[in-house]
């Protein structure tokens, strides 16, 4: 089996150990673990071709995220890359990840468990905004071939944490008294006609 396994390569590697551990459920072979995606990536090297990157970013590396928010998870990241777009190189895929944060109605923590769509083009310089606004895509600007994947990673997360975060309803234990709301609170100028009728009246008089 050492002998088998040495003369494969990393990633018949680890789909042999995938499949054995399903197989047999051992304790002694794990299920690997997916790979921590690199810092940097050469998007120059993509020449009308496509690439596939996934990954993980493990919680130590999550350094920008906000109070109140505090990574647990690793960050899971699946990008499909695009080279064929004339303008530069199209990802599209998808982040997910855990995330603890104190709710802000009952301020004990909760877990909040984020998934992301990603869809951007990366270019070498800024589009001009007619270019922008007519496509309707988001732009990353790689102005040195050189795209920043983790701080890509932290920035969709950032992006992908709710502005407030609370527990839901059901499961807060600081719950909200339904208020009935008035006619006079949906309609705050309902009476302005006919305050504005009287005092047409009192100045004839």
């Amino acid at each position: 089996w050492t002998g088998f396994m040495t003369g494969l390569q990393t990633s018949d590697k680890r789909s042999i150990s995938r499949r054995f551990y399903l197989a047999v459920q051992s304790p002694i072979i794990p299920p690997p673990m997916a790979e921590e995606l690199p810092s940097f990536i050469d998007i120059r090297r993509l020449v009308d071709t496509t690439a596939e990157v996934s990954g993980s970013v493990p919680p130590h590396r999550l350094t920008r995220l906000p109070e109140p928010f505090r990574p647990v998870s690793p960050l899971e990241l699946a990008l499909s890359l695009d080279a064929g777009d004339q303008r530069g190189v199209r990802v599209s895929g998808q982040l997910s990840t855990e995330v603890d944060a104190i709710c802000q109605r009952c301020l004990n923590d909760m877990r909040i468990a984020i998934t992301r769509a990603i869809d951007v083009v990366l270019v070498s310089e800024e589009p001009a905004d007619s270019e922008a606004e007519g496509t309707g895509d988001d732009f990353v600007v790689v102005a040195d071939g050189q795209w920043r994947l983790t701080e890509f990673a932290e920035d969709e997360l950032i992006l992908a944490c709710p502005m407030i975060p609370v527990h839901a309803q059901a499961d807060c234990p600081v719950q909200l008294e339904e208020t009935e709301v008035t006619d006079e609170r949906r309609q705050p100028f309902a009476g302005l006609a006919d305050l504005l009728a009287k005092d047409k009246r009192g100045s004839g008089d």
